[in-house]
């Protein structure tokens, strides 16, 4: 028997078995050799011989024949190439070695020299290991300065060397599947950038301390990002198409910026097509968590669709940042999120975003630290619905916020709950038409008033609330600028003062079906004259009050008034005839 120590001069075979390496099931043989007073350990098995290591098997002198099958004692395999074969290593007498996947199909990067302890560079080793074209299961912390992954890694942990510069580890390949951790060490460039289709990073991946995105998606289609990603400065999750469309992109990640201070960008997860290109049907889950606080750069975003995104899908808990979700220039996009500790906006649909729906979400709690200029806004957009719970402390931007603000808009449907304490307005509308409060609940204390409607270049047209509730505004409704079409139905506004403030030009303006008007203080004609001299000669009302309306109520013919403290014959009263106050009958 011809051993790889030519030394040796004797050999003892005791027949045991040492149940303490990977060969102990097969290897009846424990062999010592020793050679020129150096006694070293090898196991021999029926498959082939046992180095020390990769580096005593390349200096081997002896001139294996093809198809020879050699291991080293951490259990890695090699074989003997066959002419015509492209080796990975060469011996110093000149024979190829290929190294051999264990049984599971995979290969060890240390069997191409790695050393994995997080302090050696290895990444000659690493990126020989990729370009075999084997995939990879490993153990350790391999020290790399740059990588193009070629195949799929499962366990262990990419490092990023010191000094390195440009991305960290760049796709090489379709299809691989990523099962591993990556730390960027906070250099330079992307921890990792996607260029294939059909890449999928799984949900045991952290990626962390990227210097400018955690992942960079740049192309490929059906690739699905399942990871925890820490601490990117720029955005933690980018999609940005480069030059074709991107379909079937499956995000479902838990993205945590909190680590990191201001003067970073701190985004959370951003999908971005261009003008050329979409990203088509992406489907979003996170829970993002970035820092909370007023001075968070504004593209501080934790979850943004933007740029030619088509139909996307969001769901999501999201706390922190500048900007809770936006979908911007995302036509037909839903989503569903609860967001939390934003300083700016809480829930955005805005620019070209035509039919996206936020079906279902919530904006501020108390106890947040810090709360949104605004909970939800709709701008530059058509055909956009929220339905939308917001329950925001006092803050210090309350002077100029609302819960909804809707700029320079066609159809758009709000729905849900509203409370807060001081501050402006619930309701802020802008050069918009068709807008629709429905089933709107607003308990406020100290609010200035519910709705604000403004001029801007234009006129809001056909405002209607139907079955909404306004408690605790100092007034009803501000209106700066001319507007025509606001009818309010099945709805009741409770506490108030005024119902129509400022000196406003209004066409067709109504209170009706249904409508509850209970003044502050409620109880007395009077308070209704207040309101109704703020309301144009054309309005209808049906209001509540103390006393019969005769000589105090002033509205158009067909108007109706309730006498609350009225009895048989004198309660309901209808507007036949005649103009400002007079001209009501008792029925």
């Amino acid at each position: 028997m011809v051993f790889p120590h030519g030394g040796a001069t004797k050999i003892w075979r005791d027949g045991r078995v040492d149940g303490n390496t990977p060969f102990a099931a097969y290897d009846p043989y424990r062999a010592t050799v020793r050679d020129w007073g150096r006694t070293l350990e090898s196991r021999i098995d029926e498959h082939g011989r046992q180095y020390k290591n990769l580096s005593s098997l390349l200096q081997d002198p002896v001139d294996w024949p093809a198809g020879q099958k050699l291991v080293t004692e951490a259990g890695h395999s090699y074989r003997v190439a066959e002419p015509g074969e492209t080796p990975h290593f060469v011996t110093e007498i000149g024979r190829g070695l290929l190294a051999t996947p264990a049984p599971s199909g995979r290969v060890s990067q240390k069997a191409f020299g790695a050393l994995g302890d997080g302090v050696t560079d290895d990444t000659a080793a690493c990126q020989a290991a990729h370009d075999s074209g084997m995939p990879i299961e490993d153990e350790g912390t391999f020290l790399v300065s740059n990588l193009t992954a070629k195949v799929s890694v499962r366990g262990g942990t990419y490092l990023r060397k010191a000094g390195s510069g440009g991305d960290f580890i760049v796709t090489g390949a379709p299809a691989i599947t990523l099962d591993c951790s990556i730390d960027g060490a906070d250099q330079s460039g992307n921890n990792f950038v996607i260029r294939h289709d059909g890449v999928i990073v799984t949900s045991n991946v952290i990626i962390r301390n990227a210097r400018v995105n955690g992942i960079r998606h740049e192309n490929g289609d059906n690739v699905e990002i399942y990871a925890q990603i820490l601490n990117a400065r720029q955005t933690h999750l980018l999609t940005s198409v480069s030059d074709s469309d991107i379909n079937g992109l499956v995000i479902d990640v838990l993205v945590d910026g909190v680590g990191l201070g201001l003067g970073n960008i701190n985004g959370g997860i951003k999908v971005h097509g261009n003008a050329q290109f979409a990203v088509v049907k992406p489907k979003i889950t996170a829970v993002v968590k970035l820092l909370e606080h007023e001075d968070m750069h504004p593209n501080s975003v934790c979850i943004e669709t933007f740029g030619n995104v088509v139909s996307p899908t969001i769901t999501g808990s999201v706390k922190g940042g500048s900007i809770g979700c936006t979908m911007n220039n995302s036509p037909n996009g839903v989503a569903s999120v609860q967001a939390r500790g934003q300083n700016n906006l809480g829930l955005e649909i805005t620019d070209l975003s035509h039919g996206a729906r936020f079906i279902e979400g919530s904006v501020a709690e108390a106890g947040d630290v810090v709360a949104p200029n605004y909970c939800c806004q709709a701008s530059n957009t058509d055909y956009v619905e929220f339905n939308v719970r917001m329950d925001r402390p006092t803050h210090l931007r309350e002077s100029t916020s609302a819960n909804f603000y809707i700029n320079m808009c066609n159809e758009v449907r709000f729905s849900g709950y509203a409370n807060r304490t001081g501050g402006s307005q619930f309701v802020r509308i802008r050069g918009s038409d068709n807008i629709e409060l429905n089933a709107l609940r607003c308990n406020g204390t100290g609010v200035q008033r519910a709705i604000l409607m403004e001029q801007s270049g234009a006129t809001s047209n056909n405002l209607l609330i139907k079955g909404c509730n306004f408690v605790g505004v100092t007034n009803f409704m501000q209106a700066v600028g001319s507007f025509s079409g606001m009818k309010c139905t099945g709805s009741r506004v409770e506490n108030t003062g005024l119902l129509i403030a400022g000196s406003p030009s209004l066409n067709g303006y109504q209170f009706h079906s249904g409508t509850e008007i209970a003044l502050h203080p409620f109880g007395s004609r009077g308070d209704i004259i207040n309101v109704l001299d703020f309301a144009p000669s054309a309005s209808l009302i049906e209001a509540w009050g103390a006393g019969a309306p005769e000589g105090y109520v002033k509205a158009r013919v067909g108007s109706v008034y309730y006498d609350t403290s009225g009895g048989a014959g004198s309660t309901k009263y209808v507007k036949e005839s005649g103009t400002g106050s007079t001209g009501w009958t008792a029925k």
